[in-house]
Parts: C-alpha cells; sequence; structure tokens
C-alpha cells in the first residue's frame, strides 16, 4: 500500500502496526535488560525496529514530573520472542511494557487478560505485571488519539470551525488502524471508509469493530490501491479527514506514503498521519496550507495514559502534555529528524 515519493515505482508494502510509535535518534539500546535492584522498577518499551523510539525520552519526563523512582528502557523485540518477553515481565523482570510495531495484535493473544479497548480491538501497546503475577493487556492509542484530536487547538482537524467532524478516511488496518477507527468515530466521524492494500484486513477491521462504534457511524471498505485514477476521483467521496495508519513512513519504508502521488488529496480534507517522525512524513509533504498533525501528540497522551496505568500517575493538564511535546519535537528538530 505504500508508495515512493520518488520517481522510481517499487512495490507495495504490507499494511502494519507501525504509525503511532515512529522512532527517532540514537544509540544501541540493550538486547537483554536486567532485572531492576531494590525499589527501582523497570518499564520498557518493545517493538522492531525500536533503536530510535521517542517514547524513553518522554518517560523520563514524565517519570520526573511525578518523582517516581523507575527507569523506562527500549528493547528490540523480534516477532518471534514476544512471548518469551512476556514470560520476562511475569518473571517479574519488569512491571511494565509499551508495546509497538509489530507486536500489538499479537501481544493480544499472549496476555492472560485485556481490558477496555483493548478487549474491542483485539490490539494492545500497554501490558502491566499483575499483582497475583498475571498479565493485564491494556490499548491507550484509542483514547490518546481522542484526547489529541480534542485538544488540537483552533487548527483542529475535527471541526475547522464547521460543526460536527464529518466523512473520514483511514489507511491501513492494522493495529493503528484499528484504534485510529475507534477513536474517530466516537469522536463523531460519520460515515468512515476503511482502505488497506489487501480488502479482506479492512473487511475483518470493520467486522470486529462494528457493534463497539458508536450507532450512528456507518463504515465501508474500499480498496485505494488497486482502482485506477479516475475510478478513485469518482469513488473517494468528500471527506473532512484522511488518517494515514499504515507503516509507511517507518525504518525501511520510511520515503513511503501510502498516497498515489499522481492522486490529489480530497479537496478541504485535513490530514493525519499517526507516524510522528519526521515531523514532515511522507503522507504531510504535500499538505500545502490545510490543516494537518503528524502522530506525536498522540504519542505523548497515551504515553500519559500508559503511564497512569503502570504508576497510578493522575492525568496531566493538556498545558503539561503540551509542554512535553514541545520538548520531544525540540529534541526532534536539534538532531534533524
Amino acid at each position: 500500500m505504500c508508495r515512493r515519493l520518488l520517481p522510481r515505482v517499487l512495490g507495495d508494502s504490507e499494511d502494519g502496526d507501525r504509525a503511532g510509535e515512529r522512532t527517532v535518534s540514537s544509540g544501541a539500546t540493550p538486547s537483554d535488560p536486567s532485572p531492576a535492584s531494590g525499589r527501582t522498577r523497570t518499564f520498557g518499551v518493545i517493538g522492531d525496529p525500536i533503536e530510535h523510539s521517542l517514547s524513553p525520552a518522554l518517560h523520563e519526563m514524565m517519570l520526573a514530573h511525578w518523582g517516581i523512582e523507575a527507569r523506562y528502557l527500549p528493547f528490540r523485540v523480534e516477532p518471534g520472542r514476544l512471548d518469551a518477553t512476556l514470560d520476562r515481565i511475569r518473571a517479574r523482570d519488569f512491571s511494565g511494557i509499551n508495546i509497538t510495531l509489530p507486536h500489538k495484535i499479537s501481544a493480544a493473544t499472549l496476555v492472560d487478560r485485556l481490558e477496555g479497548d483493548a478487549a474491542v480491538l483485539g490490539a494492545v501497546n500497554t501490558v502491566r505485571l499483575e499483582e497475583d503475577g498475571t498479565l493485564s493487556g491494556h490499548n491507550t492509542d484509542v483514547r490518546g488519539l481522542e484526547l489529541a484530536l480534542r485538544y488540537a487547538g483552533d487548527d483542529a482537524l475535527l471541526t475547522r470551525g464547521r460543526g460536527a467532524p464529518g466523512p473520514a478516511l483511514v489507511l491501513g488496518a492494522g493495529g493503528a488502524a484499528r484504534a485510529a477507527v475507534l477513536a474517530l468515530a466516537r469522536a463523531g466521524f460519520d460515515p468512515i471508509a476503511v482502505s488497506a492494500r489487501r480488502p479482506a484486513r479492512a473487511l475483518d477491521l470493520i467486522d470486529r469493530l462494528r457493534s463497539a462504534l458508536p450507532r450512528s457511524t456507518s463504515t465501508e471498505s474500499m480498496e485505494l490501491s488497486s482502482l485506477a485514477l479516475s475510478a478513485l476521483q469518482t469513488r473517494i467521496p468528500p471527506v473532512a479527514l484522511v488518517a494515514q495508519a499504515t507503516s509507511c513512513g517507518i525504518g525501511d519504508q520510511a520515503d513511503l506514503s501510502p498516497w498515489p502521488s499522481d492522486l490529489p488529496y480530497p479537496e478541504d480534507a485535513a490530514l493525519l498521519d499517526l507516524v510522528y517522525q519526521p515531523e514532515a512524513t511522507p503522507f504531510l509533504r504535500r499538505a500545502g496550507r490545510r490543516p494537518s498533525s503528524d502522530g506525536l501528540p498522540m504519542l505523548v497522551w497515551q504515553g500519559a495514559l500508559a503511564l497512569a496505568i503502570f504508576a497510578g500517575t493522575p492525568l496531566p493538564p493538556p498545558d503539561q502534555v503540551r509542554e512535553w511535546e514541545r520538548a520531544l519535537r525540540e529534541r526532534q528538530r536539534k538532531e534533524g529528524t
């Protein structure tokens, strides 16, 4: 579904769960953590790739803000090692972990129980070690995106000053796309169209979420990549928002966008990319003057929600979240990513 923003055209990539946890900057990451000692708890984030994740920088700021003695570390975990990694949590090497690409859906099948939106989505981005040694799976992506949209400001992707949000188009069918569809539906977007390289995955997503969607929300599945340009222009209705929730823009797909380079974006549509690095993602480079946002606000909100699950911290006020977002944005720009 991803397409290069270059004259050379390569094959489409698979939809993935990478959006919303794009990695940035610096340094090797440990591959085999040692257990925490004393009173210091250990939290972390696992994924593949993971080497440049912003989650450690975010959680360091949040832990310091709340005065919590803990460390938060990134670990690269290949898909075949996810089960063993979760066993490390059961062995109390960790108090909890965040989960990003490509593990969100797989993790939902490996924890001992699913809570809230994780049970609805079948996708987990936060795992907590309970007192009885079991693992609970949570999903903070949905609420994180809802809050990011709510506090987006005057340039908001929600209403653009015209009342109800209107129709939305979500690109992707993985864990991030599941969260995006549910969050947008709860925010009032209606109808919601889902576009995936493999139409069956879009249909599976809709079937899974249909019972959880607000009653007023209708859904439609369309295959974006297989339609001719003229058919696309005819078939895509006017939408208020296009949300990019594929793995395009990440890792070896860093210069890819799921949107065809020769197809204009729907007129007057705002753009949302759940990927947050670089700031001008391939999907957003053609945004022009239209309202647009990357996934950094969602990252900060979902991180704050995850820490509340790990450590019982209160939800911070929007001004504090914006301060953390500004600090991360400054870090991005200094590192030139």
